[in-house]
């Protein structure tokens, strides 16, 4: 598959996911503002020429105020994979109605396109997951020779990390959702595209739009590809005033796996395939990535870091 070029505007276009050509089909009940919005939230996708192997169709319709099927309180982290029939989605101000037998995505009156974005995402990561690619909620942080899996559950400082990456230029495929598969006998990360959302105090004067969670929305072009992951940061905020690397427990590195995963947990060989692989990742080198407490010189401190982990040739593991 090859890139093509982007547009203002989301029109009818494929996305190489993971590897996968998932095609996006918007119809006319779709506005342009609406499209533009989410374009924004796919900046960093992939557009391919290439025969998709699967296609997601989106319309805004009126829907009733209760929908038939099983109620998925929020998008990220919920399992929308083989559903039959219809699922309703509330994601914050978002509605919408997932039709898996048609593969069709309606969407209420008052959809937030950057919570569509976020649906639409979960959506083709279930569908990676049936081609045997499990799906993190993670960063992923690469190097000139090392890449870094950065675990931590909401609000301990994934964005921050990520952004901190970007100031000392480290390319960051994505600081939210990363699909993971074993490959050759390595595990390889690939970070599922949106627009990179970090907190001001690493974002500032880039001059992007805030999101819903008051984080500046950064602009960059990273690189669509696996990558062969090295290294596995937990972090966390730390007590000392610059960002340090410290030891942490296997059985904790452990548990933060199993709260990351995202919805691939099921009976069967999936089961068995997902534990296989956090073992494997369990068996990389893994510390702490703990984040200074002196605010100003948090990005810095944490870039240096992850520059001196990521540029270098071996890790001490």
């Amino acid at each position: 598959m090859r890139r093509v070029r982007d547009v203002d505007t989301f029109g009818d276009c494929t996305l190489d996911i993971g590897g996968l050509a998932i095609a996006i089909a918007l119809d006319d009940s779709v506005g342009t503002e609406f499209r533009t919005a989410l374009r924004h939230h796919f900046q960093t996708a992939r557009l391919v020429d290439a025969t998709p192997s699967r296609t997601i169709q989106v319309r805004c319709e009126p829907l009733p105020e209760e929908l038939p099927g099983p109620i998925l309180s929020s998008a990220l982290g919920q399992d929308l994979r083989r559903v039959d029939g219809v699922t309703e989605v509330r994601a914050d101000t978002t509605v919408a109605r997932w039709d898996a037998d048609g593969a069709t995505l309606s969407l209420g009156p008052g959809c937030a396109a950057e919570e569509t974005g976020y649906v639409i995402g979960m959506i083709a990561l279930d569908y990676c997951s049936m081609e045997g690619i499990d799906g993190l909620h993670a960063a992923l942080v690469v190097g000139a020779r090392r890449t870094a899996l950065v675990l931590g559950a909401s609000g301990q400082g994934k964005s921050t990390t990520a952004g901190s990456a970007l100031l000392v230029g480290l390319d960051v495929p994505s600081d939210d959702a990363v699909l993971v598969r074993e490959h050759d006998g390595a595990i390889e990360g690939w970070g599922l595209p949106r627009t990179l959302a970090v907190p001001e105090e690493v974002g500032a004067g880039s001059g992007g739009p805030l999101d819903h969670r008051g984080r500046v929305s950064v602009e960059h072009d990273s690189t669509g590809r696996w990558h062969r992951i090295d290294e596995v940061l937990v972090v966390g905020h730390g007590t000392a005033d610059e960002t340090v690397l410290e030891p942490v427990a296997h059985s904790a590195l452990l548990r933060e796996l199993l709260t990351a995963n995202l919805g691939s947990l099921h009976a069967g060989g999936e089961r068995q395939r997902s534990i296989a692989l956090f073992a494997s990742l369990g068996k990389l080198p893994y510390r702490r990535l703990a984040l200074g407490a002196d605010a100003p010189r948090r990005p810095a401190s944490t870039g240096s870091v992850l520059r001196e982990l990521l540029e270098r040739e071996h890790s001490d593991g």
